[in-house]
């Protein structure tokens, strides 16, 4: 689709639509023929340059929207619809989290964050690379101040959403790239094409180490 629609649930009524530019529409349907004359393969590593999927984020009367054919993340308000700023994708997958202000940027090589104010540049440091060799395998999750970022190489990498420091990374002992991931309560989960699997956090670890020292002194 070419257009994005706000609905007023109450009264249902359309409050505004928000019309893909031009330019964007041919780079998405460039994408479709190349579909159809090179084969999907040929597609696909042409899409691994572009957003993951068409996301629509929405955050503190924002809209993001990251369409799959365009090489910006645009930013709409909620109520109007009106156009608050575009910034570049560079090597952006997907849209990590929205918080503290900061719209987190996932991408290839590194992580970045842009105000939601204004789009500027958030973090003292304009990118924080990702560690050699590693790519995001999968999306990842907002847990406090951190955001926990799954790794090809078999880890988890914890950002600081403030300021863009890599505080922690921690390696599964069992080699598991982590995919998709999902915290639900004590528990984190991980779903990925080669299965879903379940970690328990610290603070369950060590409230159970805990509670089995008061039971077996």
């Amino acid at each position: 689709d070419d257009r994005f629609v706000a609905v007023e649930l109450a009264s249902r009524s359309v409050l505004w639509a928000y019309q893909v530019p031009d330019r964007e529409v041919g780079l998405r349907r460039q994408w479709m023929i190349m579909v159809q004359q090179q084969g999907l393969e040929k597609a696909d590593e042409d899409q691994a340059n572009r957003w993951a999927d068409q996301g629509v984020v929405i955050a503190d009367g924002r809209v993001l929207l990251t369409l799959p054919g365009s090489d910006e993340v645009v930013c709409l308000g909620l109520r109007d619809g009106q156009h608050h700023w575009s910034a570049p994708r560079r090597d952006g997958l997907y849209l990590g989290a929205v918080a503290q202000g900061n719209v987190l940027v996932v991408g290839r090589g590194a992580i970045w964050a842009l105000r939601l104010e204004d789009g500027q540049a958030a973090w003292p440091v304009e990118r924080l690379a990702l560690p050699a060799g590693a790519l995001p395998s999968g999306r990842g999750y907002l847990a406090g101040d951190r955001y926990h970022v799954p790794l090809s190489t078999g880890e988890i990498a914890a950002v600081s959403v403030g300021d863009g420091r890599l505080l922690a990374r921690a390696r599964s002992p069992e080699g598991i790239v982590p995919g998709n991931l999902v915290a639900c309560h004590d528990a984190v989960l991980s779903q990925s094409p080669r299965g879903i699997w379940r970690f328990e956090t610290l603070a369950s670890l060590e409230r159970k180490t805990a509670q089995a020292l008061t039971d077996h002194p």
